[in-house]
């Protein structure tokens, strides 16, 4: 099974944490967290893999509420430079 590690932490995801949601490791491979990870295949027992899945279910989640309050907050604070001019 292919599983990203996450070697250096970044958002919502700790040193350590395996991510298996094929969506997830294809975007983080792409994106701008890429040297935050490693891609490689894994053996994983039924039970670790459905632990598994609920973990990336709510880091998914949990990542997804941090994105859009830092987009509200980044909204606010342009808000208030417009304001102040």
């Amino acid at each position: 099974m292919r599983v990203a590690v996450v070697i250096h932490p970044f958002g919502v995801y700790a040193a350590g944490d395996r991510i298996i949601d094929k969506s997830q490791i294809d975007r983080l491979a792409a994106g701008a967290h890429a040297h935050h990870v490693v891609v490689t295949d894994h053996d994983i027992s039924p039970q670790d893999l459905e632990a598994m899945r609920r973990r990336d279910a709510a880091l998914a989640a949990a990542a997804e509420v941090q994105a859009a309050a830092e987009a509200q907050a980044s909204a606010e604070v342009q808000a208030a430079a417009a304001k102040s001019k």
